[in-house]
């Protein structure tokens, strides 16, 4: 989501969480996150859609405040990056259904 180069500061996010019956830890089902956007997945204030742009949900939008703007709001209709191999992508089915929590929660 951020770009951010330095691994050491990644974390493996699960797309369907493991109490769901798909919520393995496979790649397929997983995002490379930073700390800040891994927490802000997990609790659905950023959702990915299915085409792989980023949403953040409108409270935060709508919230003034710096570090928000930096951290979470510029997100807004960006595009995840994700590797060259397919088979180390998203699972698209994964993040539709993830999407969806997203905006039943949002």
């Amino acid at each position: 989501m951020c770009r951010l180069h330095h691994e050491e500061l990644l974390d493996a996010a699960h797309i369907l969480p493991d109490a769901h019956p798909l919520g393995l830890p496979t790649v397929s089902n997983g995002l490379a996150l930073c700390k800040l956007h891994h927490a802000a997945f997990d609790v659905n204030i950023v959702g990915v859609r299915p085409d792989l742009v980023l949403e953040v949900r409108h409270d935060v939008l709508a919230e003034i405040d710096g570090p928000m703007q930096h951290g979470l709001q510029g997100l807004q209709g960006n595009h995840l990056v994700v590797p060259h191999a397919p088979t180390n992508r998203p699972n698209p089915s994964f993040l539709e259904e993830r999407y969806e929590l997203f905006r039943q929660a949002g």
